[in-house]
């Protein structure tokens, strides 16, 4: 299934395990819709925080980076690197006005993946799964060659971030 990013309103939320929820969401551009709020536990009271915890990879401006999500952007529909850089915290949830954004840390780091790791990863990607057999067959060929030209010995060090945001219930 394709990424879908919209507007959304809640319409019911019920607990999943100990620190997610399943949400029944009716969006702008979708209509009804499910889906798993990872890392949002139920009970939220004033006073309590949460954390919103996103990993990124790549860096602006590696030559193989930029190419690769050019590719990604041109063949997966709804896929845009844009996103990486969404401030969770201030752009949802400080934004309903029951919470206060805390603040944010950032924590660098580097993978060391070989490149049939990283398309092993890259094929359970939703945004792959949804194209057609032939389109998904070419993406992934030509994502493949890009990492060859970008790393030709076949192992990847590929800059990544641990970015958490904090916020507060008023």
């Amino acid at each position: 299934m394709p990424l879908l990013v919209s507007e959304a309103i809640v319409l019911h939320a019920f607990d999943y395990l100990e620190s997610s929820r399943i949400v029944r969401l009716v969006t702008r551009d979708a209509g009804m819709r499910s889906g798993l709020a990872k890392g949002v536990p139920g009970d939220l009271g004033p006073g309590r925080l949460i954390v919103r915890v996103v990993t990124v990879a790549g860096e602006r401006g590696e030559g193989w980076f930029e190419d690769y999500w050019r590719l990604l952007e041109a063949r997966c529909p709804g896929v845009w690197r844009a996103q990486r850089d969404t401030d969770w915290s201030r752009d949802s949830v400080a934004a309903t006005g029951e919470f206060e954004s805390v603040g944010q840390t950032i924590i660098p780091w580097v993978r060391s993946v070989s490149i049939e790791t990283w398309m092993r990863d890259q094929r359970s990607h939703s945004y792959v799964i949804a194209l057609t057999k032939a389109d998904r067959a070419r993406l992934l060929r030509e994502a493949q060659a890009i990492l060859h030209a970008g790393f030709p010995e076949g192992q990847m060090a590929v800059a990544y971030q641990c970015r958490l945001w904090l916020a507060r219930r008023r």
